[in-house]
């Protein structure tokens, strides 16, 4: 789906020029400095929030500093909030943080950097102006550092990284000493100690403290979930403990909320879908039931459901989503329309399956419920037992435990119905049992009998000795 240039660009004249466009309301005309709030709308627009991220830059390359800071004040005061549920703040932020070119120059960051600090001049009790510097001086530490691994970064790289984070928290800690606050002075000091490499317990004090100041501001524990990721500060399992402590401790309806905000910035083309399966996925998708309850729907948010839905190999709340979703796919969750348009097809062509084996499932729990159910299964996990230590032999590399739904029938022949890991495990398990000569199992208590099993392939691991 193309980006709707031609709409940013009438954005940006409105916003250049003196007079208010009709994309623009006042809210409060009496004011001398109005707060103005960009008519869009995340419910039929994907772009909403990035068209509002660049009318702020817009506002700040034409130095409307009085405004900005009017706009700032009046979404801080009102923790006013995008369809979905997004803080418009954070995004108001992202339109400052970084010159908005693309493959930013360093005329361009000298310029971005230089019209912050002149809003400072001018404006020198601004909080916004000094967390919009303190976020940009981070971002242009990013740049000189570079996306590769650590290996990869030059001497001179590495020196002007930890230069620019200094001074962001330089900044920062000035803004501290202000009357005024705001929530994103949190976000941009944990982006400070991702960099400085902080120990967990220093992040995690400065996060009991923005959890005291604004408990429902999303963006400060998105940072912090990054922050506990293994290939940052954090051990395997620390960001989903994160998540469901915090959750839990806000509790009810927002703490769903809170933990499905959390997930959509931990499930990510960006390396890290492997801690997001740690995550429980039915919280996740009751979070996301309860955003849409309470903030309405969200073009975005549905994007990152549909990712996630794929991540935890659910194609019928995939296709679900993408019924609703059409073509409105997002950048920065696919990466590239086709990618949106064949993970769309997965869904398709994989939910009608996954509906049958949810119904199978669903039978094989009622039979563990009737009488014999407990006996025989205990009788079919006993001639179980030799055929996966048969296969554990084969093949001991892979380990992981999978589910593992199976038909029985008259004769005690095993057909495998489901299992949820592709390893070599299981496919030495499915090919066993798929040879016709293969009827290992005792009679079922009924003709065609579903079972279902967890499996944990290291407790048939047979001893040497």
């Amino acid at each position: 789906m193309a980006y709707p240039v031609r709409k940013i660009i009438l954005v940006l004249i409105a916003l250049s020029a003196p007079a208010v466009g009709l994309t623009i309301q006042e809210k409060q005309p009496s004011k001398p400095c109005p707060a103005l709030d960009l008519i869009v709308d995340p419910s039929t627009d994907v772009h909403a929030q990035e068209t509002f991220k660049f009318a702020t830059a817009a506002m700040l390359k034409s130095e409307r500093f009085q405004e900005l800071d009017c706009t700032a004040d009046s979404l801080r005061s009102s923790k006013a909030r995008f369809a979905g549920g997004a803080w418009k703040l954070h995004t108001f932020y992202t339109g400052l943080e970084d010159p908005l070119v693309g493959h930013a120059t360093e005329e361009d960051w000298q310029g971005h950097i230089s019209r912050l600090q002149r809003w400072i001049a001018e404006k020198p009790l601004s909080i916004t102006a000094r967390v919009a510097l303190a976020k940009s001086y981070g971002g242009y530490a990013w740049a000189a550092r570079g996306e590769g691994m650590a290996d990869t970064v030059s001497q001179s790289g590495w020196k002007l990284f930890g230069q620019r984070l200094e001074q962001a928290r330089a900044t920062l800690e000035e803004a501290a000493g202000l009357n005024a606050k705001c929530p994103e002075w949190y976000v941009a000091m944990e982006m400070v100690g991702t960099g400085q490499g902080w120990g967990v317990s220093e992040a995690n004090q400065l996060m009991d403290k923005a959890i005291a100041f604004e408990p429902s501001y999303y963006a400060t524990y998105r940072m912090h979930a990054g922050f506990l990721l293994p290939k940052w500060h954090g051990e395997d399992g620390d960001t989903a403990k994160f998540a469901q402590e915090v959750s839990d401790r806000l509790g009810g309806p927002d703490g769903d909320v809170l933990y499905f905000e959390i997930a959509t910035g931990v499930a990510c083309r960006c390396g890290d879908d492997h801690e997001a399966s740690r995550m429980s996925w039915s919280r996740i998708q009751k979070g996301a039931s309860e955003v849409e309850k309470q903030y309405g729907v969200s073009l975005l948010n549905l994007n990152q459901l549909a990712y996630m839905a794929l991540k935890f190999h659910d194609p019928i709340l995939a296709e679900d989503t993408f019924k609703r979703l059409g073509d409105n796919w997002d950048k920065d969750t696919w990466g590239t329309e086709s990618y949106y348009k064949r993970v769309q097809k997965w869904a398709t062509t994989a939910a009608p399956q996954e509906a049958h084996n949810r119904a199978m499932k669903q039978v094989a729990e009622w039979n563990l419920q009737m009488p014999q159910g407990a006996q025989y299964k205990a009788a079919f996990e006993e001639k179980l037992a030799p055929i996966m230590q048969q296969c554990v032999q084969k093949n001991p590399e892979n380990l992981e435990k999978f589910d593992f739904l199976v038909m029985v029938g008259e004769d005690g022949h095993g057909d495998p119905g489901f299992m949820t890991h592709v390893t070599p495990i299981v496919e030495c398990l499915r090919q066993t049992l798929a040879q016709p000569t293969m009827k290992p199992f005792p009679r079922p208590p009924r003709f065609s009998y579903w079972i279902l099993l967890e499996l944990d392939p290291v407790k048939f691991i047979v001893s040497a000795n």
